[in-house]
């Protein structure tokens, strides 16, 4: 899963109001603190924005892997994707392999 981006709380509130239509209206204020005060209560320090891809590569382990992209997206982006996807199906076949916790 490729993390293209993280944001603050307050930048990711403020995207989903204006997304919501919700600037300018009474309940800008009301909703925007409700959200803050739930990731509050929930931990959250920041938003990361990624792709999620679940796909059968042939392997009978699950292969969990977390990337990061700090590149600009370009589009379209079909032509990365698939070039990400073949990387990964050429990857060890377990998380200790991953993370060189196992003898190659």
């Amino acid at each position: 899963m490729p993390q293209r981006e993280c944001v603050d709380l307050p930048t990711y509130v403020e995207m989903w109001l204006a997304d919501a239509g919700a600037h300018g209206t009474p309940d800008y204020g009301p909703r925007y603190d409700r959200w803050l005060t739930w990731f509050d209560e929930q931990g959250i320090e920041a938003i990361g924005f990624g792709w999620l891809s679940l796909r059968k590569a042939g392997q009978d382990v699950p292969v969990r892997l977390l990337e990061e992209w700090p590149h600009e997206i370009e589009q379209p982006v079909g032509l990365a994707v698939s070039a990400w996807a073949a990387r990964t199906d050429a990857l060890p076949v377990s998380d200790d392999d991953l993370l060189g916790l196992r003898p190659g």
